[in-house]
């Protein structure tokens, strides 16, 4: 005989972890949207003012992010 509450709580953890990860990918997906763009070599690149290292997000249209520390350094070498 098997607990079936034990299934019901189960799939009730599944689901609320995964509405948390589609939360939390919505909300990575409006701050990257929403930040400063640059050009370098007809590349799109969103440009953050945030202390993380250089990332991409997106599967079908990829964005490239770049620390404006990052972006000015690289500014001053061209």
């Amino acid at each position: 005989m098997t607990c079936l509450w034990a299934d019901y709580i189960y799939m009730a953890g599944i689901f609320i972890v995964a509405v948390c990860i589609f939360g939390k990918r919505l909300c990575l997906r409006k701050s990257v949207g929403g930040m400063e763009k640059g050009f370098p070599d007809n590349i799109q690149v969103r440009i953050t003012d945030m202390n993380v290292t250089p990332f991409t997000v997106g599967l079908l249209k990829p964005k490239i992010v770049i620390p404006k520390v990052v972006w000015g350094v690289t500014a001053r070498m061209n």
